[in-house]
């Protein structure tokens, strides 16, 4: 996002949108910060209220119908005093009833902001919340298990599961949670704090010893990711786009330096021989490829018969790495 800088705030493209249900009609008006390269209609941000929220999640987002009311380059400041007044305009028409604010950054708001921009604040009410954790006598670790156990319940449901799946991996869900990260990104403020201060060696060890402690201590979830990521991999599309972001000079540059790294590879080296020591492993491992060659050598022989190969031995094996996610077992031909 374009950004410059003004006498005490930072000056951003903003518009003041309205939502309508076309259903019953009632409306919210909210504010929202836009790229400049990006017209307000291409925004797929459809408002974070409470109670527009629980309407669209009610009615469907194709039951309601987004206007611009006013498109403005200026402060935070002045914003907030635009969507002030147009919440109090429509209140004033008996509208806006999803809107349940005055609108703008509330003086408490502003507070709670300064409070948490403090590490040591950030830091004591961290380890405050670790304590009561791990008190089994607080009443929050009931909340905890109802959590776990509503989890479950979708996770165990196939047409829960389903349905979940459908909205997650959605490409609107997806195109939403794409912009709204590069939107955060563009930040200089949030960048820094989750990003460039946060991701550092210390943060990276920390996140991978608390997985594999994770994992060790529950295998049904690491079979469970594993099977996630090989159906990931089976769809064409998520397939080209890794491919794509492997092939950049960036990629390539970064996985050359790492590549050489010796920390790394003695890492690795580490871990591969812990592996292979392992029986169950390894015999996971061959009767893995044995059974992915035989697979190989049986659609081979189905699409000679068939017609649909013609090529040698060799040529299938080719064929067979970028196509084996495509190919259907052919009808019984005795």
């Amino acid at each position: 996002m374009t950004k410059e800088k003004g006498d005490t705030q930072k000056v951003y493209h903003f518009y003041i949108y309205e939502i309508e249900n076309l259903i019953n009609h009632k409306t919210y008006v909210g504010q929202r910060k836009c790229s400049f390269e990006k017209h307000p209609l291409e925004d797929v941000y459809w408002g974070s209220g409470v109670l527009i929220s629980r309407a669209k999640q009610k009615y469907g987002i194709s039951n309601f119908r987004k206007t611009i009311l006013v498109e403005a380059v200026c402060t935070q400041s002045v914003v907030d005093i635009l969507e002030t007044y147009f919440i109090a305009l429509r209140k004033q028409e008996g509208k806006a009833e999803y809107n349940l604010a005055v609108g703008g950054q509330r003086p408490d708001s502003l507070i709670a902001k300064e409070y948490w921009s403090r590490e040591e604040n950030r830091k004591a009410h961290s380890d405050k919340m670790k304590l009561r954790w791990k008190n089994p006598t607080v009443p929050m670790i009931s909340v905890l298990e109802r959590v776990k156990e509503y989890n479950r319940d979708v996770w165990t449901n196939t047409e829960k599961r389903k349905q979940l799946m459908q909205i997650l991996t959605s490409q609107e869900v997806k195109l939403k949670k794409k912009r709204a990260w590069e939107e955060k990104l563009k930040d200089t403020e949030f960048y820094n704090f989750f990003c460039k201060d946060r991701i550092t060696e210390d943060f990276k060890k920390k996140i991978s010893k608390a997985q594999l402690e994770r994992y060790s201590s529950n295998p049904e979830i690491g079979s469970r990711i594993s099977k996630s990521v090989i159906n990931l991999w089976k769809d064409n599309d998520y397939r080209k786009t890794q491919k794509e972001s492997h092939l950049t000079e960036s990629y390539k540059k970064k996985f050359h330096e790492s590549s050489l790294s010796k920390e790394v590879f003695d890492k690795h080296s580490k871990s591969m021989k812990s592996r292979w020591l392992d029986i169950s492993y390894a015999s996971l491992v061959s009767k893995t490829v044995k059974d992915a060659k035989l697979q190989m050598s049986k659609f081979y022989k189905e699409f000679k018969q068939a017609g649909k190969f013609s090529g040698s031995w060799n040529d299938w094996q080719i064929y067979w790495k970028t196509h084996k996610h495509e190919i259907e077992p052919m009808p019984n031909l005795n």
